[in-house]
């Protein structure tokens, strides 16, 4: 299972250190480059959703399947 816990900057070696000597525990640090793309993937699924209500509404064109595997 994995938990997700904030914890004060200044705090941060203290309570990795408490964690890495638990043999049953594995840590990993989220830094702000982590962070920022989950940000962009969230900001992708939003353009990606907008674009869909567009088409709904006829706004916008899609294309053929069979292009979009041509194109990979």
């Amino acid at each position: 299972m994995k938990i997700t816990i904030d914890v004060q900057d200044d705090k941060v070696p203290f309570v990795m250190d408490l964690l890495s000597d638990l043999p049953f525990v594995q840590t990993e640090s989220l830094d702000d480059e982590t962070i920022q793309t989950k940000e962009e993937v969230l900001r992708s699924i939003e353009e990606s959703v907008d674009y869909m209500k567009l088409v709904k509404h006829g706004k916008a064109k899609t294309r053929d399947v069979g292009e979009l595997l041509d194109s990979l």
